[in-house]
């Protein structure tokens, strides 16, 4: 490689300018580096909702701020016309929803093999069609629908409780 002598041709700021130039780029790279940051927590904060707390106890089901009383035989009616019946057959606990959220007509089944730690749901919201799979965290169910979408679903009182609506949806 031979040398080619250039003279003061670009004079003593040609140093200067790719150094300003660096710290040019780095301001707008530090920037875009925040804002993906934001936007990421972002969306972990719009995935992440607040847990529903359902409480199954002798005076009915209660889900949020809906109570639904008890009739008997497993059935759970709300002044709104919600129904819910749950029934133990063997070693499976059913349980099977309809009702009416946000305008749109619900309906859902869960089944859970009592002692397993898992419910497996199907729901209907309008035209759409949904699965989920819940599991047992101790203190509520873990609700992760087929779509990815995911919700706690705190259950409070002695009584561990199905929950057949589609909830956070």
């Amino acid at each position: 490689m031979q040398r080619i002598p250039l003279g003061d041709t670009f004079g003593a700021h040609a140093v200067r300018r790719g150094r300003t130039r660096r710290r040019e780029l780095a301001w707008p790279l530090a920037a875009t580096a925040v804002g993906v940051g934001a936007a990421l927590a972002g969306v972990a904060l719009a995935r992440s909702q607040p847990p529903v707390v359902v409480r199954l106890d002798t005076s009915g089901y209660h889900i949020g701020s809906q109570d639904l009383v008890a009739r008997g035989g497993g059935v759970y009616e709300g002044h709104d016309g919600a129904v819910l019946v749950i029934e133990r057959r063997g070693p499976d606990l059913l349980a099977g929803a309809s009702a009416d959220l946000d305008g749109e007509p619900a309906t859902g089944s869960c089944l859970e093999r009592i002692g397993s730690g898992t419910e497996q749901c199907s729901f209907t919201l309008g035209r759409q069609h949904l699965i989920s799979h819940d599991r047992w965290t101790g203190s509520g169910w873990e609700r992760r629908y087929g779509d990815g979408k995911e919700l706690a679903i705190e259950v409070s009182g002695s009584t561990p409780a199905p929950v057949p609506f589609p909830l956070g949806r």
